[in-house]
């Protein structure tokens, strides 16, 4: 009994059974190796445009054919040419600068056009309510926002139709919204054929902003701006905006309504209206009014403006999302 409580009392201060209490038992661990981890999403920057090889799925999305699932479908399909050469594997390795690139036999850029890329086309654009931000049409009588471009590819194959250098004849830009306003939401919506670009908006690494005013039914308190900014808890997740302020309204008679300007650093106006309406606010209209340093300014509800370089460089500034309230149409 004496020697089993001696091992036991060993035992209670650490040491491995035969050691003696003079000396503890040598420390055998082998620390794990070290393994940095990967950059996430959200920290991956996305800066210039994207050179040297990549998936043929992923340059015809960059030249706005299709999405990436749908570029993979194109290619199987037989309808894609590198360098004169059918490719029906969308994990071929190619540099749209170097290599030829060819849907339905019309070039796509790249050395098919001296080795420069194919255009790209920046749109601002005042969606009107009704419009849906997707390629395809839903129930009921939505309208596309693609809609609204049908002059604009009336005028661009007319230009192309005219050509006398006798190369075939280029396909249409695939034009697609940067991001989404639903059916019931107004206000600016970038569109473009530049996939890189896109995402380079929309990624959370870019810090862009996005402004909204949504009119509400009644007048919003203080009590409730600051319920607002303190953020709303909707489900799992906790939506705090950027900013929030009751704005003046020019109509000081009407006193029924109120105006309420909302940042946003990443949200979907679905995640504006849950803001409000869950501190206890109904929501009448939604109009988003800035998209990182582009302003929606004076542009007419349902008018399609193509932006110039200068304005594509102020989408992407930070430094002109300044806390500016927005110019209302």
């Amino acid at each position: 009994k004496s020697s089993n409580a001696s091992k036991k009392s060993e035992n209670s201060k650490g040491f491995l059974p035969g050691s003696t209490s003079e000396s503890p038992p040598p420390f055998d661990f082998k620390l794990p190796k070290f393994r940095p981890k990967r950059a996430t999403k959200s920290q991956v920057k996305l800066e210039g445009p994207r050179v040297g090889p990549r998936r043929l799925s992923v340059a015809l999305a960059e030249a706005g054919v299709a999405s990436r699932r749908g570029a993979e479908e194109v290619i199987r399909s037989g309808r894609v040419k590198v360098n004169g050469k059918l490719e029906t594997l969308p994990q071929t390795k190619v540099d749209p600068a170097r290599d030829a690139l060819f849907l339905d036999d019309a070039p796509l850029g790249g050395a098919s056009q001296g080795g420069r890329p194919a255009k790209h086309f920046y749109f601002a654009v005042n969606k009107p309510k009704g419009y849906v931000c997707t390629s395809q049409r839903g129930r009921g009588n939505s309208k596309l926002i693609d809609d609204l471009f049908q002059e604009w590819l009336g005028r661009w194959a007319q230009r192309n139709s005219n050509r006398n250098d006798g190369a075939p004849l280029p396909l249409p830009p695939r034009l697609v919204p940067v991001d989404r306003l639903d059916s019931a939401a107004t206000g600016l919506v970038l569109v473009t054929n530049n996939g890189r670009w896109a995402q380079q908006v929309c990624h959370p690494s870019s810090g862009l902003t996005k402004e909204y005013v949504v009119t509400t039914h009644e007048p919003v308190t203080r009590k409730e701006i600051r319920a607002i900014v303190d953020g709303v808890q909707i489900e799992e997740k906790l939506l705090k905006p950027k900013e929030a302020e009751v704005m003046a309204d020019k109509n000081q008679s009407n006193q029924s309504r109120c105006r309420v300007r909302i940042v946003l650093e990443d949200g979907r106006p679905q995640e504006v209206r849950a803001l409000l309406e869950g501190v206890g606010v109904r929501v009448k209209a939604l109009k988003r009014t800035r998209v990182g340093g582009f302003r929606l300014g004076q542009l007419a509800l349902g008018i399609v403006q193509e932006l110039k370089p200068n304005d594509v460089k102020r989408v992407l500034d930070k430094s002109l999302q300044g806390n500016v309230g927005p110019t209302l149409s």
